[in-house]
């Protein structure tokens, strides 16, 4: 399975190492900050072009991914 993560802070990582124990795939991370995108990818193997700045360019790729986890703050949940 590969998932999206959006959100490359706290809960984010803790979602990806839990999903990654299962042998899920993070197919891509999307968190305005680029020095959390480059910690991210590099403790969850994250391609360099799966890297985005906003949730709203991670999703509008064609499909790649089989889940979307929304880790991003509270109050950007809809």
């Amino acid at each position: 399975m590969k998932i999206i993560i959006l959100g490359a802070g706290g809960r984010g990582d803790v979602y990806a190492r839990f999903g990654t124990m299962e042998g899920i795939e993070i197919a891509a991370v999307a968190d305005i900050n680029p020095d959390r995108l480059k910690k991210f990818s590099k403790a969850h193997n994250v391609l360099e072009d799966r890297l985005f700045t906003s949730w709203e360019e991670a999703l509008e790729k064609e499909k790649y991914a089989d889940a979307v986890v929304n880790a991003l703050p509270d109050r950007d949940h809809f």
